[in-house]
């Protein structure tokens, strides 16, 4: 880590908008215009959205978490988001959503993952 640089919790740098994911089984959506997002991104289209922000999302499962793997990416707009990506809002004053992004698509997030069946990124 460079100097003069210090380490923070993710809490500490975004709020984490988890409790607002709501997942849609494929026989209850309703096809529209507005992107569904998963793990690794579009899954599908649906006729409403629960967020009109720009946000970063990160893989929960069913997602890739090594370095280099580019497991989060950012949204922006009216969107819905399901259970498999956590929805983060960065603290703007603190750090830019690009570069959120970047951290997390450069680190290695396998230490941060729970669970044999299913992994699971945790984000606590």
């Amino acid at each position: 880590m460079k100097a003069g640089w210090e380490r923070k919790n993710l809490g500490d740098l975004c709020s984490i908008l988890d409790s607002q994911r709501k997942p849609i089984t494929k026989r209850n959506r309703t096809n529209g215009t507005y992107p569904y997002y998963g793990a690794t991104g579009i899954v599908d289209y649906v006729n409403d959205y629960i967020f009109d922000e720009p946000l970063v999302l990160v893989g929960e499962d069913g997602a890739k978490w090594g370095s280099g793997e580019n497991t989060a990416f950012i949204v922006d707009g009216k969107s819905w988001v399901n259970n498999h990506a956590h929805v983060l809002r960065p603290r703007r004053e603190k750090v830019l959503d690009n570069w959120m992004v970047y951290y997390l698509n450069h680190s290695d997030l396998g230490k941060f993952v729970s669970g044999l069946t299913v992994p699971k990124l945790l984000t606590r």
